[in-house]
């Protein structure tokens, strides 16, 4: 058995109550087919970057399960069958064994391994659109710094104009042949 993962989109038109039916329902499919799940993570609410069958939000739904290779191309047929889905993708997940040391109290060290599962694509994903929220909101705070630049900046040709219009006319003239030169 190899061990997969499946990140699948629901169309925000659904009730909670409908969305853990389809849950429920795609969990026990891929238990049908003789394969075992992890357990369900709760479905997010995304903006999508692109429409999808003219939706700009989905449900974002992670189910990790195992399952014999041969029996992957019986859960696309079904996942292709729910209108409900608008998309979905299976990934191949690679279980990583990594060696710990710990120790133990007045003994020598020992070494154990552990399972640590790398992060899906639906993860990165996440990360990313983390980072770019951040950026743009470095990006919003500079724009607010400038405008506030520009402000000041008219602020002080505002206040030398009003300099200007309280000087006698020859003054004046005075000053603006010099602005001329």
């Amino acid at each position: 058995m190899k061990y997969y993962e499946l990140d699948y989109l629901i169309s925000p038109e659904l009730s909670e109550k409908e969305i853990e039916d389809l849950q429920q329902k795609t969990k026990s499919f891929i238990q049908k087919q003789g394969g075992t799940s992890d357990e369900l993570e709760k479905p997010v609410k995304r903006l999508l970057g692109t429409p999808i069958k003219k939706k700009k939000t989905a449900y974002l739904t992670i189910l990790n399960f195992h399952l014999e290779p041969e029996k992957i191309a019986e859960i696309e047929k079904k996942l292709r069958t729910e209108m409900e889905i608008l998309r979905y993708a299976i990934l191949n997940k690679k279980i990583v064994n990594k060696k710990i040391s710990t120790r133990k109290p007045k003994s020598s060290l020992t070494e154990t391994t552990t399972n640590e599962i790398k992060p899906t694509t639906a993860e990165t994903i996440l990360n990313e659109e983390k980072k770019e929220e951040k950026k743009e909101e470095k990006e919003k705070k500079e724009e607010k710094k400038e405008e506030k630049k520009e402000e000041k900046e008219k602020e002080e040709e505002e206040e030398e104009e009003k300099k200007i219009k309280k000087l006698p006319k020859k003054e004046k003239v005075d000053l603006a042949q010099i602005e001329k030169n």
